[in-house]
């Protein structure tokens, strides 16, 4: 499987005007075998999310967000 990794740096000001940077890390997976590549989100806990997968983190985000402010 060959890999290419993609950072993105995203820069954030807290309350003590600090800038702090939290990096995004997404990684192209090829597979050899059947010729398909997708890019995948690497999270900061080293596990690897599919598009699907990251779209669904994102609904559950939104519906938990939106019980909490209701």
């Amino acid at each position: 499987m060959k890999e290419q990794t993609k950072v993105f740096e995203v820069r954030t000001e807290v309350l003590r005007k600090d800038v702090k940077a939290e990096r995004m890390i997404f990684e192209l997976k090829e597979y050899e075998n059947t010729g398909e590549s997708e890019w995948v989100y690497h999270a900061p806990n080293a596990q690897d999310h599919t598009e699907a997968q990251v779209e669904e983190i994102l609904k559950k985000l939104k519906e938990l967000n939106s019980k909490q402010n209701a």
